[in-house]
């Protein structure tokens, strides 16, 4: 896996989360408490953009249609059943580095 400088260490404070596009992938960073994470930043179920949603704990809602993703794992855990789109799955969940240089992910 490589390793890819994502931010500075100040960039998200807590509470707070961004989006970002490393290698073609669009990833939302999150801050919960100090402690960073990194999921992919389109919900899986109508692509809305993760990090214009809403971050409640470690949990962020998909701002389009309220699929909720539990951001240290990416887990899918509530969303509504649509006969076109059905339910939201998992997203990918990426290992979060941090170190004098900054924030990375590892891809």
């Amino acid at each position: 896996m490589a390793r890819h400088k994502v931010i500075g260490v100040d960039k998200v404070g807590p509470g707070e989360m961004i989006g970002l596009s490393i290698e073609g992938r669009e990833l939302l960073v999150a801050n919960v408490e100090g402690k960073l994470f990194a999921i992919d930043g389109r919900c899986s179920r109508r692509c809305g953009r993760l990090w214009k949603g809403r971050l409640n704990g470690y949990f962020v809602e998909c701002p389009n249609h309220g699929a909720t993703f539990d951001i240290r794992d990416g887990r899918a855990v509530s969303s509504a059943k649509s006969p076109r789109t059905g339910k939201a799955k998992d997203l990918r969940a990426y290992e979060v580095i941090i170190d004098d240089d900054g924030v990375f992910v590892a891809l």
